[in-house]
């Protein structure tokens, strides 16, 4: 089954059950394919304002700015190892695609005993996606994954209320959070600020940075 591959955007060959670290490239398909990836199933990308009634504003926020925001917030707060795994966390979404929450549980409702083969997948090529980036085994620490999570549970129900400029979803989302804007995006190049992201946490955590 490793013999199961995808084309990269810059014409690589990456292998899903396989990933090799050596074809993670950050700059080439990693950023420009988060910063081209929507959140939402691209659901934000609406213009109630032009019909009156649609629910969403003519908005999108891309995984690559979904990432920085969290990275920027958990940096502020002095936690760069962090804000790194944060800024991380979706990387694999450049190989894999946004598997919308919904999705992946409707996925694991039709596997017996409760397995979860997308987070599987996900785990390995996240793995990959570290070790390219020269991050030691051990230095994302429990206490970061947790911060990580609690992060993007955050950003899910924030980005969600600036999408729907306050309006409410059709029926109630689970333990939801939601009902202001904690996190306002900043708009811009979202390939540019992914790599910069990465390479000036890299260097908050003492690592090296990532060749363009």
């Amino acid at each position: 089954m490793s013999n199961i591959w995808i084309e990269t955007r810059s014409g690589k060959i990456f292998y899903l059950l396989d990933p090799n670290p050596a074809d993670v490239d950050f700059a080439n398909d990693v950023a420009p394919t988060l910063a081209g990836v929507v959140r939402f199933l691209n659901v934000g990308d609406r213009d109630h304002e032009s019909s009156g009634v649609e629910p969403f504003a003519r908005r999108r926020i891309t995984v690559a700015r979904h990432c920085v925001m969290g990275a920027e917030a958990l940096e502020k707060l002095g936690r760069p190892v962090a804000a790194l795994a944060f800024l991380l966390h979706d990387a694999h979404e450049a190989y894999l695609g946004d598997i919308i929450g919904p999705v992946k549980a409707a996925i694991r409702s039709l596997v017996p005993d409760g397995a979860d083969p997308i987070a599987c997948l996900e785990v390995h090529i996240d793995a990959a996606i570290r070790a390219a980036a020269g991050i030691p085994v051990g230095l994302i620490t429990e206490d970061d994954e947790v911060m990580v999570k609690a992060m993007d549970r955050t950003l899910l129900f924030s980005e969600r209320d600036y999408l729907r400029s306050g309006r409410k979803p059709p029926l109630p989302w689970a333990d939801d959070q939601g009902g202001r804007v904690l996190i306002e995006p900043k708009w811009g190049n979202d390939t540019a600020d992914w790599m910069d992201a990465l390479n000036r946490l890299l260097v908050a955590c003492c690592l090296p940075g990532v060749s363009p």
